[in-house]
């Protein structure tokens, strides 16, 4: 199957999965593009795992596909839903779209600095569950001050601390790279400096935090 078929595959797929949670559990589209964003984090985190121990080329390609297919689904559900922060992930996704796609169509080479940067999705899970807890007037619970430390955690590990061999990768290899590999790793600095807006717009806020209640806050 041609990288299109498969992109439009995942598309569809995506689409499916939302009617279907609609229908039988009477989702809200927001509701949705939490299970999505949930169900991507997890498939190319195991994925780009996988690949690193194996260096399986087909697992990667198909993994960069998948996420390439949410990222386009994601740009039109969080248009729809006037999410707060539309025009920076806009910009972060269509980047991420034109390199993935590319990588995996074209530069197989780029595939292990592809599996690098889709492990910074592990902090999804954690900034899903602070959404909700938000959300539901949670904000003063130990569950939500644990969820804000491993969210700080996990952040500075996967969205800062692995762009060490993202550019040690790209040093190394920076006198053979091909110009198309050139442009794929202006998506390095790029996602860096994202990220790191990141950390202080949106992880550190209220920082340090400390539980003040158990109960739920009307």
């Amino acid at each position: 199957m041609s990288p299109e078929s498969q992109l439009i595959l995942f598309i569809s797929g995506f689409e499916i999965l939302k009617y279907l949670c609609f229908y039988i559990f009477n989702a809200t589209e927001d509701s949705y593009n939490t299970v999505a964003a949930a169900l991507h984090s997890v498939f190319v985190i195991f994925g780009s795992i996988t690949f690193f121990y194996t260096n399986d080329l087909d697992i990667q390609r198909i993994v960069c596909i998948f996420s390439t297919a949410y990222m386009l689904w994601d740009v039109r559900s969080l248009y729809l839903i006037k999410y707060k922060y539309f025009t920076a992930m806009m910009f972060h996704h269509w980047f991420a779209i034109v390199c993935l796609f590319s990588v995996a169509k074209f530069q197989p080479r780029g595939l292990k600095y592809c599996a690098l940067l889709l492990l910074t999705e592990a902090t999804v899970p954690m900034n899903s569950i602070r959404s909700f807890l938000e959300k539901n007037g949670y904000t003063n619970s130990i569950l939500y001050t644990i969820n804000r430390w491993l969210l700080l955690i996990t952040w500075i590990f996967f969205r800062l601390y692995l762009f060490i061999y993202f550019f040690r990768w790209s040093s190394e290899e920076w006198s053979t790279m091909t110009s198309d590999m050139m442009v794929m790793y202006g998506i390095g600095p790029f996602l860096l400096l994202f990220n790191v807006a990141g950390l202080f717009k949106m992880v550190l806020v209220g920082f340090p935090w400390f539980p003040k209640s158990d109960k739920k806050v009307s």
